[in-house]
């Protein structure tokens, strides 16, 4: 087994061959000349900024034309990184520097239309404008160049594997750069929004280019047999986010869901004032029976018939004493007045 990695060389001059690198660069360096498809009319254009409308149709036009020389994921790579250096641009100028209105940047618009319908059909390139914010499409167009790069490395040092005594930079080079972009990525303050993979537009390429799996993305390579083999090698991964709850989302859900009608059925309005009237008629024949054995069958029952049994005959010797009193009082109530209306009677109204 050949451990990779061992000779010295400059990392950044092998990164500058592969050709998504190269088409990266020409986008950034100033066309020498303005040349745009003449059906843009941008010469009848009377604005103070249109040399800038020129030139990012000039470097739409070189750019577009070089796709004809690339093949099979470098060509895909290098669209993809267009359609979104043409989205930055409009970022830059409509949007922030709002130099230009959408109208007027519909004419680049139009240029790439033109250059797709009359380029050769093997530079075929769909505008697809990718609809996110730029830093998320930043972050996914950076993904998307590591992997290119990588891949670009490791089918050169599949060739190199081959030649035992060669030397293999491309091989060194491949390793270099896997453990960089780790490096890069792992500690670049990030954090995985989605427990699903492939919800993440921003961090989430392909299968063997994600955030969400660390080994495989970067993994090690070393060369056994002279065949180039992968080992998927443990490393740190990224965290999860940590999502504090939104109270006033949650909030406002729950307004919302109160003024929603509800699909369950409510209980029958005669049904709720019953069960109170049923808890305590069962309260109270339980307090009954309980009372009822301790006087029929416990001492308690005895004492209690004794003293019902005495506050009776209490009673009865009250009710016979007052009866008593009352018919005394009854009988000198009597005479008293028998001896009134004697008194009455025998008295009779002078006459004058």
């Amino acid at each position: 087994m050949v451990i990779l990695g061992t000779q010295d060389i400059n990392l950044d001059q092998y990164v500058e061959t592969c050709p998504l690198f190269r088409f990266i660069k020409n986008l950034e360096t100033e066309p020498e000349f303005n040349r745009y498809p003449a059906d843009a009319n941008l010469g009848s254009i009377e604005h103070a900024y249109k040399d800038i409308l020129k030139k990012v149709s000039s470097l739409l036009y070189r750019n577009y034309s070089t796709l004809i020389a690339f093949q099979g994921y470098i060509k895909s790579h290098c669209c993809s990184y267009l359609n979104y250096w043409l989205d930055s641009q409009k970022e830059k100028y409509v949007k922030d520097q709002q130099l230009f209105d959408d109208d007027l940047w519909q004419i680049i618009e139009n240029s790439w239309n033109e250059l797709e319908r009359k380029n050769n059909p093997k530079s075929h390139c769909k505008r697809k404008a990718y609809g996110e914010s730029a830093n998320k499409t930043k972050n996914k167009m950076e993904l998307m160049v590591y992997c290119t790069v990588r891949d670009y490395f490791k089918d050169r040092c599949a060739v190199q594997a081959r030649h035992i005594s060669q030397k293999k930079p491309y091989c060194t080079a491949l390793n270099k750069y896997i453990d960089k972009y780790y490096g890069i990525f792992v500690n670049n303050d990030i954090c995985l929004k989605y427990k699903d993979r492939y919800e993440d537009y921003e961090f989430h390429f392909n299968e063997e280019c994600t955030l969400y799996d660390i080994t495989n993305t970067f993994p090690d390579y070393y060369i056994e047999e002279g065949k180039l083999l992968k080992k998927r090698t443990p490393k740190k991964s990224i965290s999860q986010c940590e999502i504090a709850p939104n109270l006033t989302h949650d909030l406002k859900n729950l307004h919302v869901q109160s003024l929603e009608p509800s699909n369950e059925e409510s209980p029958p309005l005669n049904d709720a004032p019953w069960e109170p009237i049923l808890y305590v008629g069962l309260t109270l024949m339980g307090f009954f029976s309980f009372f009822l054995f301790l006087h029929k069958y416990t001492t308690f029952g005895l004492l209690l018939r004794s003293f019902i049994k005495k506050k009776r005959e209490k009673n009865r010797y009250i009710d016979e004493d007052g009866e008593k009193e009352l018919l005394e009082y009854s009988s000198d109530f009597i005479n008293n007045n028998s001896e009134n209306s004697q008194y009455n009677f025998s008295y009779q109204h002078l006459q004058n």
